[in-house]
């Protein structure tokens, strides 16, 4: 199987993993995107500090949908961006 990175559009994308289907794989694969993405970065002598919020949605515990999928991630992001940005979540019911 492979895994696949698509942009839904502006600045949300998706990731398709499939090989990760437990919560704490995904929140540790989540934790290590976070802090790759931290470090202050300069161009032109302009500091770029670059902060991701992530919404998880597991198949088969979320959906076993790609469109309840989709649906849920959403959900979740919305809650991290709107607790703090720069973390992640996982959809709940």
């Amino acid at each position: 199987q492979q895994d696949t990175v698509a942009r839904l559009g502006g600045d949300e994308f998706i990731l398709l993993l499939p090989e990760i289907t437990k919560h704490e794989d995904a929140g540790k694969l989540a934790q290590k995107l976070l802090e790759k993405i931290r470090p202050t970065f300069s161009i032109d002598q302009h500091e770029i500090n670059i902060t991701l919020s992530i919404g998880i949605g597991l198949y088969p515990i979320d959906g076993k949908n790609a469109k309840n999928l989709i649906k849920y991630a959403d959900e979740a992001l919305y809650w991290a961006q709107n607790n703090g940005r720069d973390c992640y979540h996982f959809y709940s019911k």
